[in-house]
């Protein structure tokens, strides 16, 4: 967010003012970011952020596990972000076409955790990473 004040007269404002604004994650919960880049069929594509300690299914494109959550969308870019608790996670990737082609970039506390090419899987990949 950037703040410009206007000068009126006897008084100096000085230069923009920056502040960066971000989301903050309830009782002690740590900041996930998938962004995720998609070729010309993104109804392809379906994630899961699994909890592997708990076996348990933390975040997905759609509730139920399936594809289609991204149909209607062109080619292009979405961001998703979640908070979640401390752990071991693995975010599982799969494309029902089996040619892959959506990239996904992942981030965990503002650090590169992971990242999958487009190109760099067919069915299904996975990246592994703790917060």
């Amino acid at each position: 967010m950037v703040i410009s004040l206007e000068t009126s007269a006897g008084m100096y404002t000085g230069n923009d003012l920056t502040m960066n604004v971000s989301l903050k994650c309830p009782n002690n919960g740590k900041k996930f970011k998938l962004e995720l880049g998609f070729d010309d069929w993104p109804e392809e594509v379906y994630w899961r952020l699994v909890d592997v300690n708990a076996a348990v299914i933390v975040a997905a494109s759609q509730e139920s596990p399936g594809y289609g959550a991204y149909a209607g969308m062109s080619r292009g870019e979405i961001t998703i972000q979640e908070c979640i608790t401390s752990g071991d996670y693995q975010l599982q990737i799969f494309d029902s076409y089996g040619d892959g082609g959506t990239s996904y970039i992942v981030t965990a506390e503002g650090v590169q955790v992971g990242s999958v090419a487009a190109n760099a899987y067919t069915i299904s990949a996975t990246v592994d990473f703790s917060i």
